[in-house]
Order: C-alpha cells, then sequence, then structure tokens
C-alpha cells in the first residue's frame, strides 16, 4: 500500500519558511511596539515573521516592514478569520496566510489571490479536513501550549509527513522537541522576547541561533 504524499509547498510555502522553519510571531498591545517588534526579531536574524491581526495597526506594520526589509524577508499575517482580511493584507505585502481555525471564505480568497494558507486545526479530523481546502499549503496546530509534542508524534504516526507546525506553547527550550515529534516548523510568539529589555539583542539573537540550531538538528 502507498501511502499517500503531503507536499508542503504544494500551494507555495515561502521558501525561508520551509528552508530555516521558524516563524516569528508578533502581536502585541499598540502599532509601535509591533513595529519594533518584528524589526527587532529580523535585526536578530529571523527569516519570516507573522504579523497578527489583533496587534493593532496590523497592516500598517505589514507595509513598513515590507518598505524596510523588502525581499529580505518573508511576511504573514495571522489570525486571519475572513476573506476580506485576506485581500486587504495581500495589498499591504502579505506573502502567506495563517489562521486559528480553517473556514472556507479565507480559503477561496488566497486561492483566487496565490497566496498560501497555513490553516489551524487541532484534531487528526481537522487537519485533514484543513489540508483538503484551497490554497492550504501547512496546518497549524493549535492550541498547542496545551497538547505538547507527543501529541503532534501520535497525530503524525498514522498521517507520516504530514506538514504540521505547533504554535502557542513553543520557547527555545522545547523548541527541538517539536521537530523531533515530527513538525515542519515552529510559530514562537512572546517566549522568543520573554524578559528581554529593549537593548538586550545580543540575547535574542543568541535565542533566535538556539531555534535555528534546533529547526536542523536532523538535516
Amino acid at each position: 500500500m502507498t501511502m499517500p504524499s503531503w507536499s508542503h509547498d504544494r500551494h507555495g510555502l515561502p521558501r525561508p519558511v520551509i528552508d530555516d522553519r521558524v516563524i516569528a510571531v508578533i502581536r502585541e498591545p499598540d502599532e509601535r511596539l509591533g513595529a519594533s517588534s518584528a524589526h527587532r526579531v529580523l535585526q536578530a536574524g529571523i527569516t519570516a515573521v507573522e504579523v497578527t491581526l489583533t496587534t493593532p495597526g496590523a497592516l500598517a506594520i505589514i507595509r513598513e516592514l515590507r518598505d524596510s526589509w523588502g525581499a529580505e524577508v518573508t511576511i504573514g499575517v495571522g489570525s486571519v478569520t475572513d476573506g476580506i482580511q485576506v485581500r486587504e493584507a495581500v495589498e499591504s505585502g502579505a506573502e502567506f496566510i495563517v489562521t486559528p481555525a480553517s473556514r472556507p471564505p479565507v480559503h477561496e480568497a488566497a486561492h483566487e489571490l496565490g497566496v498560501p494558507v497555513i490553516a489551524g486545526a487541532m484534531t487528526p479530523t481537522e487537519l485533514l479536513a484543513a489540508w483538503d481546502r484551497p490554497a492550504t499549503a501547512a496546518l497549524k496546530l493549535f492550541p498547542s501550549a496545551s497538547l505538547g509534542p507527543s501529541y503532534l508524534r501520535d497525530v503524525l504516526a498514522p498521517l507520516p509527513g504530514l506538514p504540521v507546525m505547533p504554535s502557542g506553547g513553543v520557547d527555545v527550550d522545547n523548541a527541538r522537541a517539536w521537530f523531533e515529534a515530527g513538525a515542519v516548523a515552529v510559530s514562537i510568539g512572546g517566549a522568543l522576547m520573554r524578559g528581554l529589555s529593549a537593548t538586550d539583542d545580543r540575547l535574542l539573537a543568541d535565542r533566535v541561533a538556539t531555534l535555528r540550531a534546533a529547526a536542523q538538528w536532523e538535516r
């Protein structure tokens, strides 16, 4: 019997996400902090960021990052729940869409615009249903903080190679455990900058280096 082939670039998942396997999630209480955090993680060596729509001024942040960094980095938008948000984010420069759950209007708009979706799901049934929708390039295991790497390992046992990335609960210390469990990439949010002052750029760079090393452990 031939097992299904799960190609995580079938809808053009951005190359930095495939290669570096780390997405930094930007979720801040105001636009100034959101822009500052995004620039800091990019300067520290992150190559892909997801600016969540729950951050005030998220679209303005995406436009600023696009103007400042150009093609050097990959910029996505998160917390997307409808097609209008997809269109507005793509017009602002977003290159990929991340959702907390898989909703048809999001996938339809993304497919029409030719942008990939990292679709949120939790159970095996939800993951496969999201995978079958238009424009899905990978699956976001959410909320992964309450599940843990062992859950992902169990899910992938009958679904080897399914491109799943955890979001929520990933930090520098447990990232390798997620990769060992089969994650195609990880999304890391507040844990990346937790406890850092505005001048702790060296420590932030060390955290990013540790993450990138974890992402390449089996390569």
